[in-house]
């Protein structure tokens, strides 16, 4: 008897963008296999982008995580003193994302805020279980790269607020700009501002960013790139 051989799907060969290397994949993975992708490859940060491409950047440098953990411990401070209102995250933090076309994607921002209006509407399986945020969070924060382009970094804010989110800020640190994202507005582009305010969202929310700035110019005195 003669047994037929399942063909093996050919793996199309990856795009590398700038910044970012972008992998098409023969059919969609599940989040369970996305988690287990990023464990099994330290160093990189996987997400989903259009059309089930797998897309992997390589870990943030060391001015990034300090300043998206200077963000983030004021954000905390803040959360604490309006009552823990609210879910904040971490670059952990994924969401499975739609917007009404259809268009998905699977991101992690570099910090976010999920409302108590949002947290309280999904089941208690989905706001406690395992896996990705199926929801769209309130509030992000992501910290510019120098290796990424104007164009995508811009594409990506604005993608943000198709799916849903309120108020978007992109700091970028080597620019010492930040640009500010809100639906139905242009991006408002700010030069080394001293604060960010969490305007309607996140009410009583006032960053401090001076510090930030004052680390981006040492890092730029510096020889070498950090």
């Amino acid at each position: 008897m003669t047994t037929a051989t399942q063909a093996v799907p050919e793996m199309p060969e990856a795009v590398v963008a700038t910044g970012c290397l972008r992998i098409p994949l023969p059919s969609p993975i599940s989040d369970e296999d996305v988690i287990r992708i990023s464990d099994e490859n330290p160093g990189w940060r996987v997400e989903r982008g259009a059309n089930g491409v797998l897309e992997a950047k390589v870990t943030a440098s060391k001015l990034h995580t300090r300043v998206s953990f200077e963000i983030a411990g004021q954000l905390y401070l803040w959360n604490r003193a309006v009552g823990r209102i609210g879910v904040l995250c971490d670059s952990d933090g994924t969401y499975n994302l739609a917007d009404a076309e259809g268009n998905t994607r699977s991101w992690a921002p570099d910090l976010s805020w999920i409302s108590p209006e949002r947290y309280e509407a999904r089941t208690a399986a989905d706001r406690d279980g395992h896996g990705f945020w199926n929801l769209c969070p309130d509030f992000v924060v992501e910290v510019g790269s120098p290796n990424e382009s104007a164009e995508d970094r811009q594409a990506r804010m604005e993608w943000w607020l198709r799916f849903g989110v309120r108020l978007a800020w992109l700091v970028d640190p080597w620019r010492r700009t930040v640009s500010i994202y809100r639906p139905g507005r242009d991006p408002e582009q700010l030069e080394r501002p001293e604060t960010l305010s969490g305007e309607g969202v996140l009410v009583e929310l006032e960053v401090d960013l001076r510090d930030i700035w004052q680390w981006s110019e040492e890092v730029a005195a510096r020889p070498t790139t950090d």
